[in-house]
């Protein structure tokens, strides 16, 4: 099911009002389409917009999860890492991998996939690593798997923050 980019780019326009509840669903949706991803991602305002979405205490918790959600999706594209890679997303991400009540894991665990991913391209590390907070927000996570683990809890996710953790502590 392709989504015109004109429609696409009306969503974009449309979250930015009062009225946007639900939008933050359909561009999960849209982002979980791999054939979309890529040119999703390069949308004018979409990252600004899905990482506005993600943390303004203007969204309830579950359109902050689906926006956050989205940008996982989008970083799931080898061809986005790059671009995602930048100050906007990743504060972002730090802001989301940083929520600690119960109500927000889903919203959590979807920010801490994405900079995993993110990761996964060698030339982002170094610039990862010295973005504020986000060493710290991977350190909490690896706590957590090591707290599950030890708790004999079953994981649906591969644990990955550890191994994260590390190659970005290398990349300094």
């Amino acid at each position: 099911s392709t989504f015109p980019p004109l429609l696409m780019a009306a969503l974009v326009d449309a979250a930015s009002s009062p009225n946007s509840t639900g939008i933050p669903a359909v561009l999960r949706v849209k982002a979980r389409d791999a054939s979309r991803r890529e040119e999703m991602a390069r949308i004018p305002q979409m990252l600004e917009t899905l990482a506005h979405m993600s943390t303004s205490k203007a969204y309830s918790s579950k359109d902050k999860d689906n926006a956050m959600r989205a940008i996982m999706h989008l970083t799931n594209e080898t061809e986005n890492r790059k671009i995602m890679c930048n100050k906007l997303i990743l504060n972002a991400l730090v802001e989301a991998a940083g929520f600690d009540s119960p109500g927000n894991k889903e919203t959590r665990d979807s920010a801490v996939v994405a900079i995993e991913r993110l990761a996964t391209e060698v030339s982002n590390r170094a610039y990862m690593a010295r973005h504020d907070g986000l060493l710290v927000v991977i350190a909490k996570a690896t706590e957590r798997e090591g707290k599950a683990e030890l708790a004999g809890e079953k994981h649906t996710q591969p644990r990955l923050a550890k191994q994260l953790l590390m190659s970005l502590l290398v990349a300094m």
